[in-house]
């Protein structure tokens, strides 16, 4: 852990970008705690919605956001947290995995939504899992992104 920060440190001050590089390095590991028997069940985007939500990431002074208007927000925080739920319901402990660039972003949107949901880029995931989908947040289920 020590050895990534003074790496990443050398490159910038950014602690959301320090972070998300110990994670990428301990990622097999976190992922590996979520898994049962080597099964990770997982949530995604539709290519489509998370281009969008790729191409509304912001920088601010607290971190990376989506720049999303409040419908399209609570939209898909609400969706996450449905597709979660129906996981859940039959007995999945689901993760939600999405581009590294917005993972930290997504995971402060659905924070209130689905507050026990982990949120793992894909850069993060063990080789040595199988993963399963379990859900997908689609682009039909609400109007435009």
């Amino acid at each position: 852990i020590f050895e990534v920060i003074s790496e990443r440190a050398r490159q910038t001050r950014d602690p959301e970008a320090i972070g998300e590089a110990v994670r990428l390095a301990l990622g097999p590991a976190i992922s590996a705690s979520l898994a049962i028997d080597g099964r990770l069940p997982v949530l995604t985007f539709e290519p489509a919605v998370e281009h969008a939500l790729l191409e509304s990431l912001r920088t601010g002074e607290l971190g990376s956001f989506l720049a999303l208007d409040p419908d399209t927000a609570e939209r898909v925080a609400l969706d996450v947290a449905a597709r979660a739920d129906e996981a859940e319901q039959r007995g999945e402990q689901p993760v939600l995995v999405c581009a590294a660039q917005i993972r930290p972003a997504v995971r402060r949107l659905v924070r209130s939504t689905a507050p026990r949901l982990p949120v793992l880029s894909y850069g993060e995931l063990g080789p040595q899992l199988r993963l399963e989908t379990v859900g997908v947040v689609s682009l039909r289920d609400y109007e435009s992104v």
